[in-house]
């Protein structure tokens, strides 16, 4: 077992809140890790539209939490026995990734524009390339970067 992998279980029931920021940082190969870092190369104009580096980083974070939030307990609420085992450890930093490229994606065009198509073809391709994906966390960033991005709009500030 991974000693700082974050489940349901452990974040929520044993309350380990601190594996929700642990779990971004491990990975499960070098392969993972490589393809995270090259995507958050590829995400690095999005600094600007946050407000610089500081911005860009205090967002992560937030994405880091409320990803957490809705993949270990929104979204096992909602799914029920359907959804991915509460035990089941998840680690990376994709969730994240999805959040940042979910809001650009509604920023520039909405969910029927190219960048959503890329967001949805990232999630396939990610699910294609091996059976430890997790597609929970990867769809948990997704709705992070909405709910970001229509917050934002509520509150009148340009994303």
């Amino acid at each position: 077992e991974r000693d700082v992998g974050a489940s349901s279980h452990l974040v929520l029931g044993q309350r380990n809140w601190w594996r929700a920021v642990t779990a971004v940082i491990d990975h499960v190969h070098f392969g993972h890790l490589a393809v995270n870092m090259t995507t958050v190369w590829n995400l690095r104009g999005m600094q600007a539209g946050a407000g610089g580096r500081g911005g860009y980083i205090r967002q992560s974070i937030c994405f880091v939490f409320l990803t957490a939030l809705l993949h270990h307990g929104v979204l096992p609420s909602l799914a029920g026995s359907r959804g991915k085992d509460p035990r089941v450890l998840s680690v990376g930093y994709s969730g994240v990734l999805f959040a940042w490229e979910a809001q650009e994606a509604l920023a520039h065009g909405g969910f029927r524009s190219e960048a959503a198509y890329l967001v949805g073809g990232s999630i396939m391709e990610a699910q294609a390339l091996g059976a430890h994906v997790d597609l929970w966390g990867h769809l948990a960033g997704v709705l992070a970067g909405a709910l970001s991005f229509a917050l934002a709009r509520v509150s009148g500030i340009r994303v």
